[in-house]
């Protein structure tokens, strides 16, 4: 599976609606160069998003796929190149797609 949001893709890996073995990767739109700006964003969740879900388990999981290079960050080379999550208002519950050819991205839409 691959997921297209970092800060709902933890929370549904921690609250093991889905596997980390699963995860191929995590296309998000985030655009973090530092180890400095991902602490942030970690911290950031911790108190807002993950905090029903658990803020420990959820910066473990979040750290993991770190340090395993499971995050791409494509806004890093293309600021309007990233995955269109569809549903919007179904974000926690389906930020996943099976493959990169079922992701749509917003630079294919404003062009």
């Amino acid at each position: 599976m691959i997921g297209l949001s970092f800060t709902w893709c933890v929370r549904k890996i921690a609250d093991g609606t889905v596997a980390l073995e699963d995860v191929e990767k995590i296309i998000s739109s985030t655009r973090h160069q530092t180890a400095a700006s991902w602490d942030t964003a970690i911290a950031s969740n911790r108190i807002n998003a993950w905090r029903s879900t658990g803020p420990d388990k959820c910066e473990n999981v979040a750290r993991w796929l770190l340090a395993h290079d499971k995050i791409e960050q494509p806004r890093l080379e293309n600021d309007q190149h990233f995955p269109m999550l569809i549903a919007p208002s179904s974000i926690p519950d389906h930020p996943w797609v099976e493959d990169e050819s079922d992701i749509t991205w917003c630079d294919e839409i404003i062009n």
